[in-house]
């Protein structure tokens, strides 16, 4: 029995890898021609970011984004060459051409599995435009392969007597011997092919020749050298809920293998000095852990409550052992950090109680994917029993990696003073010339909120509104002034004229919808950048008619707005629609285009209620197989309302679209749920639809930057 359930298990180890803002709108333009739209302030002298910034990133498959397609090779196109972000973003990718075998066992990217999705992608440098998946050869350089071990990223073993051996090692899990270059095999419906791939510390003398360094190195590492493939293995095909001695015993093996003195602890250690010096002391390395794999409260088919936790708690121990190397690498002199990625999967808290939500495998909003039976598509081998996707991170959960390094990235960044305010006094000194400029309009628009007649606009206290916000949107790490203002008191035409002060607007959308049902006055959305000496508006439009005849004429269903921007990729977005049930909605994003910024459609729907005639007795209507048709057409959600006796029933009408693609309704909710986990903060918004959004779980910005004038005016002065 043992004998047969050690064969299964390396079938299930050979299978399964865990053996394992505007966008591109950085820079401001520095033409010297002359802009009348300027409030005038002294030129700016600044200290230009290195060019050359750059991310390395090594490791295993859970840094190699395993598991989440497309992976580099597999289509004709890579994905950072279009402008589609969240049409690619939300699994719409499969419009473009997939790559033939032939060409995938050949390429090098594909055999690692190194996803176009991968967190590392989606991390961003202050100096740099866009993320790093837009930068990758120049700003971002992805080694990462599917199934490495400490050896296949340093090249090399030592055996006991301290002698470095650059051929062989021992696998502590097979107690076989293996190459220190890392092999990767593929059979894809007989299109197959072999290869060796070339230790991942050779990255850095691939930056040598080109005359560059890194600033940060990414590593995840040692969960195939602890043997948490077999772990899981053991889970899938070893216990089945009857025994979990066996389970016990090899995570106890994997506890030793990194303890004190373990084998694969000097590994880790050995790993982390010779990547450190390899990259040079400019560097910093950033050591990321793992997550929890399994549900706590056992809701796996293959997993019994018992068995997640033992695993959980493995990996709770290995984490903790993780970060006791990086602080004694650090001791030694190393620059070293260590970002932990637990908390956003779930966990438990000190005293062993769970946290909800629960978002590891098995669980209902899983961030982890399960184990799938039988060979995906672009699994390496056609004829896997288990796809290598198994128990590794989805797409929501890479988002949640890269929100834990982004922070650490943000902190370290911060503390070189690369990030803050960035506000220099003559930044200050135009900012506030606008500001004052347009301070009857803008406390014209709170005043409205103030006396009850709309809804708080950025509120924090109910009773102050917060129209004013200061926000790198560009990502070149210099703040825009953002402020919203009444428009029949706004010295700001929406039309573009350049009023008698010299500031003038830049409106691609029109209108003069009531401010949340405020007769006579609507919503102007502003904002200003700095450029040559001044501040210049790049940006007005009028909120409420952002999306033309939304809403209804009931007051709850007035038109708001939300304005807010990304984690990943300082991409910014901005929401107009209605509470009402009837009415539209929008998504836009931001994009810088010739020192403007042009808002470009990404979602939308628009609900429509089709009034019926008198028909008499609602027994003899003919409307019952016309209106009650089953099934639901692409791009649109029907439905009935009750109608009073002697009428028909009333039709409405709801029809989604991606851009100008007719959509279905759960496509629109894929799109909405992905782009709003990407929120990082609300820039600005109308408050009762800022709590109107953040019901659901998917939206949850880490912050509110809005401020209110006077707040805004102390900052600047």
């Amino acid at each position: 029995m043992q004998k047969k359930r050690r064969i299964c298990l390396l079938v299930f180890l050979l299978t399964l890898g865990l053996v394992t803002a505007c966008s591109k709108g950085g820079k401001k333009s520095s033409k010297d021609e002359t802009n009348t739209n300027e409030v005038s302030s002294e030129e700016l002298t600044t200290t230009e970011e290195p060019s050359d910034r750059i991310i390395v990133t090594l490791g295993d498959s859970y840094a190699a984004g395993e598991g989440i397609e497309p992976f580099y090779g597999q289509l004709s196109k890579d994905l950072a060459e279009t402008d589609d972000y969240f049409g690619k973003f939300s699994g719409m990718f499969s419009a473009y051409e997939t790559s033939p075998d032939s060409e995938k066992v050949q390429n090098e990217d594909w055999l690692a599995h190194r996803s176009q999705y991968a967190w590392s992608g989606m991390l961003t440098l202050p100096g740099v435009e866009g993320n790093m998946a837009e930068n990758r050869g120049t700003h971002w350089y992805f080694k990462a392969v599917s199934g490495a071990v400490t050896h296949n990223i340093i090249g090399y073993d030592v055996d006991e007597k301290g002698n470095k051996n650059y051929d062989k090692y021992i696998d502590h899990i097979l107690d076989e011997e293996k190459d220190c270059k890392q092999l990767k095999e593929a059979n894809r419906n007989g299109e197959k092919n072999t290869v060796n791939l070339e230790p991942q510390i050779k990255v850095f003398d691939e930056l040598a020749a080109e005359g560059k360094k890194a600033d940060y190195v990414i590593i995840s590492i040692g969960g195939n050298d602890v043997g948490f493939g077999a772990v899981v293995a053991q889970v899938m095909v070893g216990s089945w809920y009857f025994d979990t001695g066996n389970l016990e015993e090899m995570v106890d093996n994997a506890k030793k293998l990194v303890g004190e003195g373990g084998v694969v602890r000097e590994d880790l250690k050995r790993t982390y000095r010779e990547v450190a010096e390899a990259a040079g002391p400019q560097a910093t390395l950033i050591v990321v852990g793992y997550p929890e794999l399994y549900d706590r409260y056992g809701k796996g088919t293959f997993v019994a409550k018992d068995e997640a936790w033992i695993v959980d708690d493995a990996v709770l121990i290995f984490n903790k052992e993780i970060e006791s190397i990086v602080k004694e690498c650090r001791a030694e002199g190393i620059n070293i950090e260590y970002v932990s990625v637990v908390e956003p999967f779930g966990t438990i808290d000190a005293e062993g109680n769970i946290i909800d939500p629960q978002h590891q495998a098995y669980s209902d909003d899983e961030y982890i994917q399960s184990i799938t039976i039988g060979a995906k598509d672009e699994d390496l081998q056609s004829n896997d029993v288990f796809s290598s996707y198994s128990m590794h991170p989805n797409l929501s959960g890479a988002l949640a990696y890269a929100v834990c390094v982004q922070k650490k990235i943000d902190e370290l960044e911060a503390a070189k003073g690369r990030l803050g305010d960035g506000l220099d006094p003559k930044y200050k000194a135009a900012y506030l010339a606008v500001l004052e400029h347009n301070k009857e309009a803008i406390e014209a628009y709170s005043r409205q909120f103030k006396d009850g007649s709309a809804s708080q606009s950025t509120a924090s206290d109910g009773n102050t509104s917060k129209p004013v916000a200061l926000q790198d949107i560009c990502g070149d790490g210099t703040p825009e002034l953002i402020f919203v203002t009444a428009d029949t008191h706004s010295s700001i035409d929406t039309h573009g004229q350049t009023d008698a002060e010299g500031v003038s607007g830049n409106s691609d959308m029109q209108g003069s919808a009531g401010l949340s049902g405020t007769e006579g006055s609507s919503a102007v959305l502003h904002i200003f950048t700095y450029k040559d000496g001044g501040a210049v508006e790049i940006y007005s439009c009028d909120v409420d008619s952002a999306v033309e005849g939304t809403g209804s004429d009931k007051t709850d269903g007035a038109p708001g707005y939300l304005l807010f921007s990304t984690k990943f990729t300082r991409e910014l977005y901005l929401f107009c629609g209605s509470t009402d049930p009837l009415g539209k909605a929008s998504y836009k994003k931001l994009s810088l285009e010739d020192d403007k910024l042009v808002a470009k459609p990404v979602i939308s729907y628009e609900t429509i209620e089709e009034k019926s005639e008198d028909t008499g007795d609602i027994n003899d209507s003919e409307d019952k197989g016309e209106s009650g048709e089953s099934g639901e057409k692409e791009g649109s959600d029907k439905s009935e309302q009750p109608g009073e006796i002697g009428k028909k029933k009333d039709k409405v009408t709801t029809n989604y679209k991606y851009k100008d693609s007719d959509i279905s309704k759960k496509e629109y909710e894929k799109v909405e749920k992905k782009l709003l986990f990407a929120a990082k903060d609300i820039v600005l918004s109308d408050d009762e639809y800022s709590e109107y959004m953040t019901k659901g779980d998917s939206f949850d910005p880490s912050g509110n930057v809005s401020m209110t004038y006077d707040e805004a005016v102390r900052k600047l002065k």
